[in-house]
């Protein structure tokens, strides 16, 4: 009986604890960062510019929704379909991104190789 208790207990908190990462689609950081759902796919693309002469950094990435699962590992993919690897953590209007390398001409625009947050616009 108490086995019983036990176990309805720890299925009760492990259902309750876990998080719900939905992800909204929009317009994150000023513009810097943009996201749409697409059925059960998101893509999401980096865009910005900086500097004289300019400086323009445009990433793309793309991942299986699952709104059970806030972190996950990516690929950032620049224009030239150079991939590099990172890390996306979906906050509650937040989204964190995190590349795990150095991204070229990126790295003097927006330092990824630190982690950014971006908040829906």
């Amino acid at each position: 009986m108490k086995l019983n208790i036990l176990l309805i207990t720890l299925g009760l908190l492990l259902s309750t604890s876990c998080k719900n990462c939905d992800i909204k689609s929009g317009s994150y950081g000023g513009g810097i960062l943009t996201l749409r759902n697409e059925n059960d796919s998101i893509f999401g693309k980096i865009d910005i510019t900086q500097g004289s002469p300019a400086v323009k950094c445009y990433l793309t990435f793309g991942f299986i929704k699952d709104n059970n699962k806030c972190k996950r590992q990516i690929q950032l993919i620049d224009p030239f379909g150079n991939k590099y690897p990172g890390e996306i953590e979906i906050k509650d209007k937040e989204i964190f991104i995190q590349a795990q390398e150095q991204l070229g001409a990126c790295q003097r625009v927006i330092d990824l190789k630190s982690g950014e947050t971006f908040t829906l616009d």
